[in-house]
């Protein structure tokens, strides 16, 4: 199919008639090509197996051949193979094998078979991404060489042949682009330099264009603009290509990037951030973040079984427990088994906690220990099950699991185990199992008792295994520091958090006194670990930062010096100099390579890896190996021996080209500098701007200088041979005669007197690099001779690539970083869509906007399981346990807990925001949840007690976890609030783990909100000394009440105590849904002017803006949402035609006003007045901030407008945009166009 997409147009439109014996060879691969599609007819009649549609094969031979011969690729093949032949007229010969191009629609479907092909016996991403890249190539390649060759045959057609001495079939006075073209004049119009001139005009037009081919004629203009559009399409399908393969590599990045967000929102302890980053590291290297249940979870339930069988079934068959399961049974166990990572440290068991899990160390290494005397019981070996006696025994754990390198472990749940199974065959196994794991349980205690015992923990020791085992019976200071050191032992933050309250007010103690320390050690501690060798330590991240300088010199200067500079003879001292300094380099070069190839620590295989043997092979597989030592071969010792140059310094200078390959070292010194930075503060606020620098604009830098040395080398060079014509002759920078022995010596500076220097030439090239690679070229730079064109076919296959690339990475950064604002701003058009459409109450659509307002500014919109779900439950456990340590802190009864019940509850706490007045629940409310206040306050307001206040550490709406009743307060936050909700659902799974302590918390938590609590914090501020009257009114004195839209709902009681009120407010049982602005609105504005403060002075600007209020129902009405847009548009058609063309006016040639620029004027006075309507149309009365602070204190109703008018932004920027806004409505225009003194042009040019 290539073959004839290629030949066949090539022989129509350059070669019509070859010579007889390229036209003999031209018809024996033709016939050659024939027999192969007939044979390829012949296997899918009688022998290709199909596909069905219920996923069968079919091998019945009628059925194949019914399929095909009613299938439309037979109609195309059958067509396509027509037995056109003929023999005579080569042009005609030609024309007869056009049908053969009909096969090639079928192209891209053999293309995807062999992509498949390859991806199921190399099962490599890189291969697959590489092959994606292929075929976006070959098919640029292919459309070219359609658009040359249609650019021929249609120039050919309208101007004929104008060859060789000038005579045209086609009489015509403009000259064809082939006639008058210098590279084909420079071959005399041979067919090779007309087809590299056309394909490079077909290749160039894709996304490139130097306009140096010129189209005259109407056919080849329509094919320009064909060919151009094509190729438009073509860059955005690699660009987007490109942009799906750098996502889907850069996820486990970007779940980085958010948690390091959530870090600093949250100001989690360095060890935490650590920990959390070798987590993503190893989840990289693990499973490249991906879950087999995720990805898979469309496939059915035999392909499923087959999948889990493949991956999860051998390593279930030599676990005792499974013997005795037969083949489908473990299938059945191996689809439930799900992957969880550990880091060393993690307690992938606690011990006490219920075993509601089944353990398998599928990679890694563990050890059971004993946590109250701090001892190692047993090691865990990969292949190895734990957990199983808690598991089918329904028991607790005796001892915990601990992970002592990081660990892959598949966990099958209890659940899982049923649901696998039926009733009967459950039991069955159950009781077999219990059986089978007593006796290990049995063996188990008496080995525990032992240890206990011989290592002193408790009773006397029978045996010495101590001297045994050959180890302390108390380790050293030094060698727990090993130990911890090698297992990179995390504090305990439980025991932390427990201490420091205990201590009070004293000195608490420090956080790195709780690492586990065990009394003794089953492994080995090995060598001693150095911390300069360790990754991102001060020595590592300094010796980054030179070598990032020193590969920085090596891509830049060694190319300038290569293609720029010219050395004179002698050499002078600055060259030497040079030189000697570049030496030194290479020294560090040989270090940097010494030290990563066996010193340097790197984590690996889920530790970290110190032995030299190790890294050595480590850096041989996944390292630049290869790259480095080509990099640091002396080719220029060797070049010198073997070739013999007029310029020895020039020829040192090109053959050390091959440093440039330490290229490969960038992206790992960039963030080794990217990390030394982010330890300054002033770095966090320009971070974006970093990554921008170091992913578009370095790379994109770096490519053009190349590109630029590329071209004025090949181009100086090239010129020497013959008399063809360069770049650098055209543009002036060399003249036609010149030779390179008359070019010995360049000048290095800028130069205005003399042109041909080199930052003159290399500030010219990387012109014409930078207009190449952004595909923005201006015409003024380009190819005139064949190996320049040959260059810039190159550059542009080159550039389409590598330009994709760029922007495809541009866009994933700004996908992510844009992503969660563009949500955000659509669920704000959502919200108010819907609230427009359903006609609800305006004050609730402000409380909603600030709420979501509020998410965005704390958390960008995600919540907490956004940023924690891809984490390991102990490091969910630790950061939960940081971040609601107030919660442990103030419940006292937590303290003397047990740790896994204490992180059990903290991670079932479910963070919530309520902004300030909003109503968490109502009097008779069915909800049961309870509420932890960890930031601000609420109000509890009950027709009996009165209101109370909840502050900070404290908690209500307790009785609803273990009472099914209703709300008997209302729930009001008095400020903005973070709390933490622990619902009935959660709190029941938590009591079923741990059901002794059900009375503990019933104890503590079942607290009526009528009643006080016993210790408060803080002063109450908010809806204090508020009464209920028999008549269903709320009073009170409070000042806050006046600014909140509270909707109380309570029985009216038969009688309550009433002071002195300062405000009258009545309260509903059942409101129905309000009108425009809802019901709070009309009685505070009752309140407002029938209260004891309603005799206050009313300030104009008040009745302006009730006016506004008052219309705004009426205009919202009146004007539709599409009119809004449409005057929207008009307003930006404003800015954009009406400026613009008054500017032009300015140069108006006749000195008066025309008919065209009156018209004009006319618009844009109408656009003026449209200007003004949008002002009080579009923009709502709500938003009107031009109300003083004086005016806010002397009204409530005042206070409240301003508060539904959202007074949360920065009131300076608000006046100016208001005074920047009328000030563009002031008609300026109106007083000079009236002004006698001028002429009417003069008049027209100052009123523009």
């Amino acid at each position: 199919m290539i073959y004839n997409l290629i030949q066949i147009p090539f022989r129509i439109a350059l070669l019509p008639a070859p010579p007889d014996k390229v036209m003999l060879g031209f018809t024996i691969v033709d016939i050659a090509c024939d027999v192969i599609f007939l044979v390829d007819m012949y296997i899918k009649y009688n022998h290709l197996i199909i596909i069905d549609k219920n996923g069968d094969e079919v091998v019945s031979l009628a059925l194949i051949r019914s399929n095909y011969v009613h299938g439309q690729p037979f109609k195309i093949e059958a067509c396509a193979s027509l037995p056109l032949y003929y023999v005579g007229n080569y042009q005609v010969m030609t024309l007869c094998r056009l049908p053969r191009l009909l096969r090639s629609s079928q192209l891209s479907k053999y293309l995807r078979s062999f992509h498949t092909f390859v991806q199921e016996q190399t099962a490599s991403a890189a291969v697959t991404e590489g092959l994606e890249f292929v075929k976006l190539f070959l098919t640029l390649v292919l459309a070219s060489h359609l658009a040359a060759m249609g650019l021929f045959l249609i120039s050919h057609a309208e101007h004929g042949d104008q060859h060789g001495d000038g005579a045209s079939d086609v009489t015509d006075d403009v000259p064809s682009w082939y006639s008058h073209d210098f590279v084909i004049e420079q071959f005399h119009g041979s067919i090779g330099a007309t087809y590299l001139r056309a394909f490079y005009w077909g290749l160039g037009l894709s996304s490139f264009d130097y306009m140096d081919i010129h189209v005259s004629k109407a056919g080849e203009t329509l094919w320009f603009c064909v060919v151009a559009l094509s190729g438009v399409v073509f860059i955005g399908v690699i660009i987007g290509q490109v942009c799906t393969a750098i996502f889907n590599a850069n996820k486990v990045e970007m779940q980085l990037q958010n948690f390091a967000f959530y870090a600093k929102m949250k100001k989690l302890p360095g060890f935490m951030v650590r920990r959390a980053k070798l987590f993503f590291q190893f989840q990289l290297d693990c499973n490249k973040g991906m879950d087999a249940h995720e990805i898979f979870r469309d496939l059915p339930q035999c392909l499923r079984l087959e999948l889990f069988k493949d991956l999860y079934a051998n390593l279930l068959a030599p676990i005792p427990i499974f013997s005795m399961l037969s083949p489908a049974q473990l299938n059945a166990v191996a689809e439930r088994l799900h992957s969880k990572l550990y880091l060393p440290g993690d307690d992938i068991i606690m011990e006490g906690d219920v075993g509601n899990a089944l353990y398998i160390m599928k990679q890694g290494l563990g050890e059971k220990h004993l946590r109250t005397f701090q001892l190692i019981v047993a090691p865990v070996y990969e292949g190895s099950s734990f957990g199983e006696v808690a598991f089918f025994l329904a028991k607790r754990h005796s001892h915990g699991v601990r992970a002592v390198k990081c660990c892959e472990v598949l966990c099958l749940t209890k659940a899982d185990w049923t649901s696998a199974w039926s009733s009967e065959v459950s039991l069955n196994f159950k009781v077999k199992m219990a059986m089978a794991v007593e006796k290990e349980d049995q063996l188990m205690e008496r080995i525990t008792t032992a240890l206990k015992g011989n290592f002193g923990v408790t009773g006397q020791a029978s045996i010495k295994l101590t001297s045994m085992l050959g180890v302390k019976k108390r380790a050293s200071l030094s060698d727990k520091h090993t130990i911890a050191g090698r297992r990179d032992s995390v504090p305990n933050y439980f025991e932390y958090i427990r201490e420091v309250s205990r201590s009070g007010a004293r000195k608490g103690p420090l956080l790195s006194q709780f690492a586990p320390t065990p009394r003794a050690t089953i492994w080995h501690p090995g060598p001693p670990q150095q911390p300069s060798w360790m990754p991102h330590s001060l020595f590592r991240n300094v010796w980054d930062v030179i070598m990032l300088a020193v590969t920085t010199y090596y891509v830049t200067m060694v190319p300038f010096r290569a293609s720029f500079v010219e050395f004179p003879q002698p050499a002078p001292y600055w060259i030497v100099i040079w030189f000697a300094a570049e030496y030194v380099l290479d020294v560090l070069s040989v270090a940097d390579f010494v030290l990563r190839f066996q010193v340097f620590y790197v984590f690996a295989k889920g530790e970290m890896q110190t032995l030299p043997a190790v890294l050595r092979r480590h850096y041989r597989v996944h390292g630049p190996l290869i790259s480095d030592i080509v990099a640091l071969v002396p080719v220029e010792i060797f070049a010198i021996g073997l070739f013999s140059h007029t310029n020895s310094w020039k020829l040192v200078s090109l053959c050390r080209l091959n440093r440039i390959l330490r290229l490969v070292h960038l992206p790992r010194l960039t963030h080794s500098l990217e990390h030394v930075l982010s330890r300054r503060k002033w770095f966090m606020a320009n971070r974006t701007a970093f990554e921008y620098m170091m992913t578009f604009v370095a790379p994109f830098f770096i490519v053009c200088h190349w590109i630029a040395c590329l071209w004025f080398y090949v181009s100086f060079a090239s010129r020497s041979h013959g008399d063809t014509p360069s770049w650098l002759v055209t543009m002036g920078y060399l003249p036609l005669n010149m030779t390179m022995a008359s070019t010995d010596d360049i000048p290095l500076g800028f130069s205005e007197s003399t042109k041909f220097t080199s930052m003159n030439v290399y500030l010219a090239s990387l012109y014409y690099a930078v207009s190449s690679l952004s595909s923005q070229s201006f015409g003024d730079v380009f190819s005139r001779n064949a190996v320049e064109t040959w260059l810039t076919l190159g550059i542009i296959l080159f550039s389409i690539t590598f330009y994709g690339v760029l922007v495809g990475m541009l866009a994933e950064m700004m996908q992510d970083k844009l992503h969660p604002r563009a949500s955000f701003e659509q669920h704000m058009v959502d919200v108010s869509t819907f609230f427009n459409y359903r006609l609800l109450p305006f004050d609730f659509f402000i409380q909603t906007s600030r709420f979501s307002r509020l998410q965005w500014q704390n958390h960008m919109g995600r919540t907490e399981d956004d940023f924690l779900s891809v984490l390991s439950t102990t490091i969910r456990e630790d950061i939960a346990m940081f971040v609601k340590q107030n919660v442990v802190k103030n419940l006292r009864f937590l303290l003397e807990c047990e740790e896994v019940f204490v992180r059990a509850l903290v991670t079932k706490l479910r963070t919530e925001q309520f902004i300030h007045a909003d109503v968490i629940y109502q009097f008779g409310d069915v909800g049961r949840t309870l509420y932890f206040v960890d930031v601000g306050s609420v109000s509890l307001v009950s027709a009996t007690t009165g209101v109370q206040t909840r502050n900070h550490n404290e908690f209500f709406g307790g009785v609803a976890l273990f009472e099914d009743v209703g709300r008997t307060v209302t729930a009001i936050a008095n400020v903005e609030c973070t709390m933490f909700l622990l619902y009935h659902d959660d709190f029941d799974k938590l009591v079923d783990r741990f059901p002794e302590y059900f009375d503990r918390c019933y104890k503590q938590w079942c607290v009526r909100d009528e009643d006080p609590i016993q210790k408060m914090r803080g002063s109450s501020a908010g809806f204090n000394h508020l009464k209920l009257t028999p008549d269903g009114v709320v009073t009170g004195s409070s000042d806050h009440l006046q600014k909140s839209p509270i909707l109380l709902v309570a029985p009216a009681p038969p009688a309550a105590t009433i002071p002195a009120p300062l405000m009258h407010i009545p309260v509903h049982t059942r409101p129905t849904p309000p009108s425009s602005f809802g019901p709070v609105k009309t009685q505070l504005t009752t309140a407002a002017v029938t209260g004891p403060n309603s005799r206050q002075r009313i300030h104009p600007k008040l009745i302006i803006l009730v006016i506004l209020i008052a219309i705004h129902p009426v205009v919202d009405r009146c004007i539709s949402q599409e009119l809004k847009l449409v005057l929207e548009a008009l307003q930006l058609l404003y800015i954009g035609f009406s400026v613009p063309f008054c500017f032009g006016l300015l140069y108006d040639p006749l000195g008066t006003a025309t008919t065209v620029s009156t018209l004009s004027t006319y618009l844009t006075y109408g656009l003026d007045l449209v200007e003004v309507a949008m002002a009080f149309i579009i923009r709502s009365p709500m938003d009107m901030k031009f109300l003083s602070d004086t005016d806010r204190r002397n009204s409530a109703f005042m206070n409240k407008l301003i508060k539904l008018s959202s007074w949360d932004k920065k009131r300076v920027i608000e006046t100016v945009h208001v005074v920047l806004d009328w000030v563009a409505l002031v008609p300026f225009h109106f007083f000079w166009l009236a002004n006698p003194s001028q002429d009417v042009g003069q008049r027209w040019r100052t009123m523009a």
